[in-house]
């Protein structure tokens, strides 16, 4: 594997807008029961305090010359997120709740919990200054192939099938999308969330 900064060869990007929107906005994500969907919420958490313990171990092996890394995984499902339970007191338990809960409530939880881990980078990324760890969140898109329509109706899947070959990402591309955030991309993505082969959102420059 090339080392952090250097040159690597990279699959072309290809997609166009209208196929990145259907990614994102009309093709959601499948998701789950509630039982499974309520513990997102959890995992967030999770995912935040393992960063925080890796971040004081990324720092104090890195190289003068060569930053740390730590790339996240999230979707573009995030910048379309409500985030009605942002009021809630205690927040965790809010993703718990069956009241109302619906296809259309599933997929509104969901893009919150990802909308969570933009949070937790961007935060990360005003604590922590690039030259010692670079900070950042990928999203590999609409990826069949993984389990994506595993809680579709077998008819659904029919149907979903020739969209998937169509619009979806295949796997070893997604897995280049992680190798791009991790490797590839330098100090200027600290903070930023990257989509089809760039940054999509960037922190403000004056929080690191």
């Amino acid at each position: 594997m090339a080392s952090p900064g250097s040159s690597i060869s990279l699959p072309p990007r290809n997609d166009t807008f209208l196929k990145a929107f259907f990614k994102h906005q009309l093709m959601p994500n499948p998701k789950p029961p509630l039982e499974s969907l309520s513990v997102a919420g959890k995992t967030a958490v999770i995912t935040a305090l393992l960063a925080l313990l890796l971040l004081p171990a990324l720092k104090n092996t890195t190289q003068p010359s060569t930053p740390g890394r730590l790339t996240l995984v999230a979707s573009g499902a995030a910048l379309i997120a409500e985030f009605s339970e942002r009021n809630a007191i205690p927040l965790l338990p809010s993703f718990d709740k069956a009241e109302g809960w619906n296809a259309s409530t599933a997929k509104k939880r969901y893009d919150t919990t990802k909308g969570l881990v933009l949070m937790l980078v961007y935060k990360l990324s005003t604590i922590t200054k690039a030259e010692n760890t670079v900070i950042n969140v990928v999203d590999p898109t609409f990826t069949p192939g993984t389990g994506f329509f595993r809680n579709l109706p077998f008819l659904m899947k029919l149907f979903a099938w020739p969209v998937a070959i169509l619009l979806g990402t295949s796997v070893n591309k997604a897995a280049w999308t992680y190798i791009y955030a991790a490797v590839a991309r330098g100090t200027e993505s600290h903070g930023s969330f990257l989509s089809d082969w760039k940054s999509i959102l960037r922190p403000p420059s004056s929080s690191f």
